[in-house]
């Protein structure tokens, strides 16, 4: 054979060798289209992971008012990413949505995205590299579920972790299923807006009520591994609980795990920190809040009690009325005031003068000692809570009011 027909015969087997990942092709090479699309299709043995992100206000950043009092808002980011070097190791199938509101449906933005490094590959660089390149193109791909707009009020959590163990298919393997959330469920079966006593008697309470309502059987959970992160963390603006707060509601959420019978139940309830920014809250959403501490009243008033048109600058009537309402609040333990604007004019303008109406207010009952842990401007709202308010009040009266919500032991 000639040096030259030597040469060839081997550029031939090297590249064949590599396209087939039987040893020596360069994966680093290929685009980053190409180093995501071998993730289109799992094994069928593979096992599966679903990721849950909670996109509730409650969970989001930066809020007006004093940071202090609600804490950083969980960093769900690098959690993800921790979350998701655990699901590739393991090689699992992986799905991920956000979720909110009431909704029977998760906001999906990956489904069943194979992380199985090691198929087709025999090289064991090319097998790293492919390892690699599954978390970051899922890390990439996820982004939209990580800064999700909460779609609706407040969040089921017992209905996104029911949903999202459908999402599995459980076979052989079973599959992971992990929830990043506060576990500040608003709705269903496991409501904490009405709770009142953090007792052992409430948590088994809650437990009948959902076996009632058969939103939790046992067998929902069975085969799967269920992780639930950042339990009892809040971002600003909504009051932490304290450590026995804390405690209870993990308490509640490895409850309904074992009631679910879980393959196994993980709950942690530290801070989910991280760096760079958080999403911040949508102004278009009215949460509902969970007294954890204590029993909460909301005070609605009117914005025309309080303030000219287009104005953020109190009347002298309208101090009057909060000097009433201060008097009566200055016991609690927290207060946090929410600005709404009617759905008329410019978006923007009116978000800041929901802004500057909450902030007006928040002063001036910090003034009279009241303690303010937040002002928050929520812009546009088309919602009257109050029914006694909407018999006397048009909508738009009612849409331009101030929440005055307070938090009591």
């Amino acid at each position: 054979m000639t040096a030259a027909r030597w040469l060839a015969g081997a550029v031939l087997l090297a590249v064949f060798v590599g396209t087939t990942g039987c040893g020596i092709g360069d994966l680093s090479k290929q685009s980053e289209t190409d180093r995501c699309r071998w993730m289109s299709s799992p094994t069928p043995a593979a096992g599966r992971t679903v990721i849950l992100v909670d996109a509730s206000n409650s969970t989001r950043g930066s809020a007006a008012g004093n940071p202090e009092t609600g804490g950083p808002a969980p960093h769900y980011r690098q959690a993800f990413q921790k979350v998701v070097q655990d699901a590739v190791g393991r090689r699992d199938a992986v799905s991920v949505a956000s979720f909110s509101g009431t909704s029977r449906d998760l906001a999906w933005v990956v489904t069943g995205r194979s992380t199985d490094w090691q198929r087709d590959v025999g090289n064991e660089h090319n097998q790293q590299r492919r390892r690699s390149d599954a978390v970051d193109c899922l890390t990439r791909e996820a982004t939209p579920a990580i800064g999700a707009t909460p779609l609706a009020a407040g969040t089921d959590v017992l209905q996104a972790i029911r949903f999202g163990a459908g999402a599995i298919d459980r076979g052989s393997r079973g599959g992971h299923l992990v929830i990043l959330t506060d576990g500040l469920s608003t709705a269903g079966c496991a409501d904490l807006t009405a709770i009142d006593r953090w007792t052992d008697a409430e948590i088994t309470a809650i437990g009948e009520r959902c076996a009632r309502k058969k939103s939790l059987q046992p067998g929902d959970l069975s085969r799967i591994d269920l992780s639930i992160i950042g339990v009892g963390h809040s971002g600003p603006g909504y009051p932490m609980s304290p450590d026995a707060r804390t405690d209870w509601l993990t308490t509640l959420w490895k409850t309904l795990c074992v009631r679910g019978t879980a393959r196994s139940c993980r709950v942690e309830d530290q801070p989910v920190s991280g760096t760079g920014s958080t999403p911040a809250p949508s102004p278009t959403v009215d949460d509902p809040v969970v007294a954890l501490a204590g029993r909460v009243r909301v005070y609605p008033v009117p914005g025309a009690a309080l303030f000219d048109g287009d104005s953020a600058t109190l009347r002298r009537d309208g101090e009057a009325e909060l000097t009433r309402i201060a008097r009566s609040i200055r016991a609690a333990d927290w207060v946090q005031v929410n600005g709404y604007a009617a759905p008329h004019g410019e978006p923007g303008f009116l978000q800041r003068l929901s802004q500057g109406r909450a902030e007006r207010v928040g002063d001036f009952l910090r003034g009279h000692e009241v303690p303010v842990v937040s002002s928050r401007g929520l812009g546009v709202t088309r919602s009257c809570p109050d029914a006694a308010l909407s018999q006397r009040l048009s909508p738009d009266e009612c849409s331009r009011r101030v929440d005055i919500v307070v938090g009591t032991s």
